[in-house]
């Protein structure tokens, strides 16, 4: 949903406004709720997120920390904390055949390490 960070996200932060709506993501539910931010002038904005520097993006961000897990370990962790899924087995396959093979790709095709401000 890049459209949606830049446009509803981004371009009104960009612009100095002091009070944002966006949509926020309920995992139990599978569903997006609107919530709204205030935000001083001058504030630091952090986005956390998996594929920041995708090409649509990439260039939107005055600083990027990139943070470097070994996939095994990403594994543990959602195995504990992605129990929405399912049991234990629902989790993995679910990593193993969908977004851990995504992150390959954008590692190999955007090479986010090499184009961080810091890698961690």
């Amino acid at each position: 949903r890049y459209d949606y960070l830049l446009e509803s996200v981004i371009s009104p932060l960009k612009s100095g406004n002091e009070s944002i709506k966006f949509e926020l993501y309920d995992k139990e539910n599978d569903t997006y709720f609107d919530n709204t931010l205030s935000v001083l002038t001058g504030s630091i904005i952090i986005i956390e997120g998996v594929f920041l520097k995708s090409s649509e993006i990439k260039d939107i961000f005055d600083y990027m920390v990139y943070i470097d897990v070994p996939e095994e370990i990403r594994l543990e962790r959602v195995l504990k904390r992605d129990t929405y899924i399912g049991e234990t087995d629902q989790i993995k396959i679910k990593y193993e055949n969908r977004y851990f093979p995504a992150e390959r790709l954008y590692v190999k095709e955007c090479s986010p390490a090499i184009n961080a401000d810091i890698v961690i």
